[in-house]
């Protein structure tokens, strides 16, 4: 079972279309993170989780990672050659996961958090100088501010067991990404109707509500119990955007694999400093990071019977 979750997703890759790149010489470019349908890596890397036999449901549910390479992150030793990896100080040794539950509505949900950080502070990225459409500008990407560098995602399941709700952080963003499958989207536009001004998706919430909270897409829903696949950025590790294993993939060359380690954490505070959950803090919400449900509320209008 586990070999066929952590199954490349639809690996017959040479039908699927060039897409428009992102990043010229290498170089990242500041975007709407509406635009993660059109994310495309030329060459990548695939971390998986190493296979464990003493925590079944986080392997199961753990996300597969897709490190972009361009020549300004390849191993020195291949850089330049067809097929290199990514610098090992570009991709995490280590995740740290976290189970927990949440109660919206009066239901309990599982959930399942995982949290990983890069030893060497990325390179910056620039806003764009360019004139942005009022519906983008609040979640348009920002620059880099410190060099503590933690990215956290964590799985909200739907009654059936499997990920409905994708809630990323970036300790160096200013933005709160949360992903939602098409069940949930579709749950929200019937209950509460289109999208609202300066939103793309029913789910989300008013722009003054919770100016630093997007969706950037709407997933399919998984058809059976699998993590997500994050597609990181080259140089920044911010994250273009995250789909379900079950969708096409955004890759045109996968140069290599590599494994991370899974290891279960204490986010009250066995954790060294810069590797604590409350890092991650976002800034668009009083609320930190810890405080499930009300957070959930807050980001999303989430529809009743969910």
């Amino acid at each position: 079972m586990f070999s066929s979750i952590l199954t490349w997703p639809r690996l017959v890759l040479a039908g699927i279309a060039l897409l428009p790149l992102l990043c010229d010489a290498g170089a990242e470019k500041p975007r709407s993170l509406y635009d993660g349908t059109t994310v495309w890596f030329e060459q990548a890397q695939l971390l998986k989780p190493r296979e464990t036999t003493n925590h079944s449901r986080a392997y199961t549910l753990a996300p597969l990672i897709l490190q972009e390479i361009t020549t300004r992150n390849a191993s020195p030793s291949d850089a330049g050659r067809s097929g290199s990896g990514a610098a090992p100080e570009s991709v995490p040794q280590r995740v740290f996961f976290q189970p927990g539950s949440v109660t919206l509505n009066g239901r309990s949900h599982t959930q399942m958090t995982y949290a990983w950080h890069y030893g060497t502070a990325p390179v910056r990225v620039r806003p764009s100088s360019a004139p942005r459409r009022p519906e983008v500008r609040p979640i348009q990407r920002d620059g880099l501010e410190s060099s503590a560098h933690m990215l956290v995602v964590r799985l909200t399941l739907s009654s059936n067991g499997v990920p409905v709700i994708y809630e990323v952080i970036d300790s160096q963003r200013n933005n709160q990404q949360i992903f939602v499958t098409q069940s949930i989207e579709a749950a929200a536009q019937a209950e509460h109707g289109p999208a609202l001004p300066g939103r793309r998706h029913s789910v989300e919430p008013g722009l003054s509500d919770a100016p630093q909270v997007i969706v950037p897409r709407v997933l399919d829903d998984p058809p059976d119990i699998m993590g997500p696949i994050l597609y990181l950025q080259a140089e920044s590790h911010a994250v273009a955007t995250l789909i379900c294993r079950c969708m096409d993939a955004q890759a045109k060359e996968l140069a290599g694999q590599g494994f991370y380690e899974l290891v279960p954490a204490d986010f009250s505070g066995n954790l060294p400093r810069a590797t604590r959950l409350d890092a991650a803090n976002p800034r668009g919400l009083r609320e930190d990071f810890s405080n499930q449900t009300d957070r959930l509320s807050r980001s999303l209008r989430l529809p009743r019977d969910f």
